[in-house]
């Protein structure tokens, strides 16, 4: 028995390596979902956010690896957010399971440029499924090494994430696995990069990249374009050093949305697989909240209300076309503020929206514009 013993263990702990080392990245798809991997993406958005996201790597093999991430992510407070999520890795004899809880905290530096930091907090369970064990094999399945502590544990695990936004430029990076049992890995570690280029009111562009440091494996870098259409329908197309390229396809309606990726393997895996899959699915509900950059839009407030307040004066007596194309720019300066706005929420902001909007009542019984 110790005989055979022997060389089990030092394959498991060969292969246990390999495993967790190397593939750890996967463990974080973050292509079509962003939030897997760096968790300061955690109520960045006015929206609680759900999603399922499921990936099939090197489809066709027997036991390969399959990944399902669930996450569950709102903003609690102006400025904070916080999340939830779980893993669940299987790949040939071990699964990984891991959940995180995750807060999140903005910081401005003024009103298109901020910092989120993220924390995430949580257990990570390792272990052999000896189910999987082919029982044509010489692999003992009473073998005590298949049970012990080496390849099956429970440890405490923390990460840090970071994204930032400097106008049309965010900037992402995250360790998940920063210290476990307060032990420090620093052994994974993800970056992206992404340019937003809106096109025109119904097209954005958003070319990105992004880098992970793999332990022991090359580390990955990806090249993408993601082109949307009213925020509904997206495409993405990505090119990988590790000689892969992958496509992408999505859609958002109301709230529902569905993504699937395809990656086709072009180098030295294809003579593993020609390809690996992913679907995700999303579910978001906005949050019923009017949002602003309190400091620059309550003075572009103030502009329009004393504009106004002259409009309105009993002393003036302006012309009717005059004033209906003045209500109009108004309104179209309003829109404006509101489409680009998405930061900070301010009560003074809302008793100003309700004041401009009395303003423009009374103009339109003044001029009697109703008629």
């Amino acid at each position: 028995m110790v005989l055979n013993r022997i060389p089990l263990v030092i394959v498991l702990s060969f292969f246990l390596s390999d495993v967790f080392s190397q593939d750890i990245a996967n463990y974080y798809p973050y292509q079509i979902n962003q939030f897997n991997a760096i968790a300061a993406f955690a109520g960045n958005e006015e929206k609680v956010v759900a999603s399922l996201n499921s990936r099939t790597q090197y489809a066709g093999v027997k036991d390969g690896p399959k990944n399902l991430v669930f996450g569950l992510h709102a903003p609690i407070f102006e400025n904070q957010g916080a999340g939830l999520r779980f893993i669940n890795d299987t790949r040939g004899l071990f699964d990984v399971n891991k959940i995180d809880g995750i807060y999140t905290h903005r910081f401005f530096v003024k009103d298109d440029v901020y910092f989120r930091f993220g924390l995430n907090v949580g257990l990570v369970n390792r272990r052999i499924n000896t189910g999987r064990i082919d029982k044509n094999s010489s692999i003992d399945l009473n073998d005590a090494s298949l049970s012990n502590n080496t390849f099956n544990t429970n440890r405490f695990a923390s990460g840090f994430s970071m994204l930032s936004k400097i106008k049309d430029l965010r900037v992402g990076f995250a360790i998940p696995n920063l210290v476990e049992n307060g032990v420090s890995m620093n052994s994974y570690m993800v970056g992206m990069l992404f340019y937003d280029y809106k096109i025109n009111n119904d097209w954005k562009l958003t070319p990105w990249m992004s880098y992970q440091n793999i332990p022991v494996l090359k580390n990955v870098a990806d090249v993408s374009a993601k082109i949307e259409w009213k925020k509904m329908i997206m495409a993405q197309v990505t090119y990988s050093n590790i000689k892969s390229v992958k496509g992408a396809i999505g859609f958002d309606l109301k709230g529902f949305g569905m993504s699937y990726m395809y990656e086709h393997y072009t180098g030295a895996l294809t003579n593993l697989a020609s390809s690996s899959h992913e679907l995700a699915v999303i579910i978001s509900f906005d949050r019923k909240t009017r949002n602003f950059k309190t400091a620059k839009y309550e003075k572009d407030l103030d502009v329009l209300i004393s504009y106004m307040a002259n409009l309105t004066n009993d002393k003036n007596d302006y012309d009717k076309g005059f004033i209906q194309s003045e209500i109009a720019k108004i309104r179209q300066e309003l829109q404006k503020l509101m489409e680009v706005n998405s930061d900070k929420t301010s009560a003074k902001v809302e008793r100003k929206l309700d004041v401009i909007e009395e303003h423009i009542n009374n103009l339109i019984q003044k001029y009697s514009l109703d008629k």
